[in-house]
C-alpha cells in the first residue's frame, strides 16, 4: 500500500517522514530561545502563532554537525507533542511503499531513527521514523 511521505533535503541528503506527521511548513523565526541543558540538537524554543514548541537542527541530530543556514522548520506533531525540524529544503510530497528493512544509511552520525531506505523512481530516500525522533528528543 502507498503512502505519503514528505520528501527535504538535509546536508545534500533526501530524507523523507509520512505527510500525515507534518501540521504545517513554516520559516524560522528571527527570535528563537536557547534553552540550557537542551540537548545539542536542540536549537531552542519557537513561537508559531501562539504555540511554544523545540526546534531540532536535523543536520545536527543526524550527521552529528551543525547544518549550515537553513530556514525551513516542519512542525511535526506525534503522540500529543509537537517539534520543529529545521531542513535545508523542502522538496515533494512523494508516494511510496513501505521502505526497505535495511537501515543501513552511509554516513549517518545517528541511525536510530532511520526507519529504512525506500526508492521512487530514481529517487533514493532515506525514510525517518518520526515518533521515535520526537520520543527521544522530548523526552
Amino acid at each position: 500500500m502507498s503512502r505519503q511521505l514528505l520528501v527535504v533535503s538535509v546536508a545534500e541528503t533526501l530524507y523523507a517522514l509520512p505527510s500525515e506527521l507534518v501540521r504545517e511548513i513554516t520559516t524560522l523565526p528571527s527570535q528563537v530561545t536557547r534553552l540550557p541543558g537542551a540537548e545539542p540538537s536542540i536549537r531552542g524554543l519557537i513561537n508559531v502563532r501562539g504555540q511554544l514548541f523545540p526546534v531540532m537542527d536535523l543536520c545536527h541530530r543526524l550527521r552529528g554537525v551543525p547544518g549550515n543556514e537553513a530556514v525551513d522548520v516542519l512542525v511535526v506533531v506525534s503522540d500529543g507533542k509537537t517539534l520543529g525540524l529545521l531542513v535545508d529544503d523542502v522538496r515533494d510530497v512523494i508516494p511510496m511503499d513501505e521502505p526497505a528493512a535495511s537501515v543501513t544509511a552511509p554516513d549517518e552520525a545517528d541511525t536510530s531513527v532511520v526507519r529504512g531506505v525506500g526508492h521512487s523512481g530514481e529517487m533514493v530516500v532515506i525514510e525517518l521514523d518520526v515518533p521515535k525522533l520526537v520520543r527521544s528528543s522530548l523526552a
